[in-house]
């Protein structure tokens, strides 16, 4: 299942929860919007929320990851840890260059150090990012290590473009820390799940720049599997080993008015965070009950792909 049918399906599931819904509404006498009206709201509700998160100051060091072009970067899952956690030695002024903070290049052996890897275990992996152009090699000269340099097309370190609105930030020290404990193939998998973090409740969604809560669809382990193309079973064991090294959460919320209960999987901000403001539970909840009233919350997407 390519990335086109996949966005092909989610575009018609889209199309069949918006029609129950309008209907749903109708009944009610509420008005609804035309699919026009509907996309220029959305396109307000994205400037908005990136020109609110332009405002916020992390002062931790972090770089941001740009989500649209990491998730549609075919690459296998060791590259994409690589480059994810490569990004933990970029500087705002390093101009995409791994280094350190003082702005020395960083040979593969530092690089390994400060990873917790072996330069045996990133050459090949190196080898490969330098071959699609994700990654650049260079030497000053005989007898002298070769630099690295980040493409700037996934990750970046200082001020955004005010048109980039669907990004990640990475926190550096927290990172760099964890990835000592995980594989590049699992980081390379877990630097995609940071690609469906919403920018305010940091919940995982299929898509977070949804402006409604009420369509809002949470994801499970089981979703993840077809994003990420992983294996059946292999969706459950990354978000566990995720949650038992802190990075994600798992949290059960319940309804005393309904009596249903709703799983939801959420990003730590000690190591990714869309603001510099804590995410309300309270907000969380309302917007979980909210989408669970209206399309029953969950996304789905194994049975969506099986028909």
């Amino acid at each position: 299942m390519n990335l086109n049918e996949q966005e092909h399906k989610r575009q018609l599931r889209e199309k069949a929860n918006g029609r129950v819904e309008a209907s749903r509404l109708r009944k009610k006498g509420h008005i609804v919007k035309s699919p026009e009206q509907q996309e220029a709201h959305r396109k307000y509700a994205e400037m908005k929320a990136a020109m609110e998160l332009e405002g916020d100051t992390d002062k931790r060091h972090y770089s941001v990851q740009l989500c649209e072009s990491h998730f549609n970067t075919k690459v296998s899952p060791k590259v994409k840890g690589l480059l994810f956690v490569l990004s933990t030695l970029l500087e705002t002024k390093s101009g995409g260059k791994i280094v350190d903070r003082k702005y020395h290049n960083l040979s593969i052996e530092e690089i390994a150090e400060k990873l917790g890897k072996t330069p045996n275990t990133l050459r090949p992996v190196i080898r490969e990012a330098v071959e699609v152009g994700l990654l650049k090699e260079e030497s000053e000269g005989q007898g002298h290590a070769n630099h690295y340099t980040l493409s700037k097309d996934i990750y970046q370190s200082g001020s955004l473009d005010r048109r980039v609105n669907n990004f990640t930030k990475v926190i550096h020290a927290s990172v760099q820390e964890v990835s000592k404990q995980m594989s590049l193939e699992t980081l390379g998998y877990l630097s995609d799940v940071i690609n469906f973090i919403h920018p305010k409740l940091h919940i995982l969604v299929l898509d977070p720049l949804e402006p409604c809560d009420d369509y809002l669809e949470i994801l499970e382990p089981k979703d993840l599997e077809v994003l990420l193309d992983m294996k059946e079973g292999k969706g459950n064991r990354l978000v566990n080993d995720l949650i038992s090294l802190e990075v994600l959460q798992r949290h059960e919320l319940g309804d005393r008015k309904t009596r249903s209960r709703v799983k939801v999987l959420m990003a730590d901000g000690e190591f990714f965070t869309k603001s510099t403001k804590t995410p309300d539970m309270n907000k969380i909840k309302k917007a979980v009950f909210s989408t669970t009233l209206t399309n029953k919350n969950k996304a789905n997407l194994s049975k969506t792909i099986e028909k």
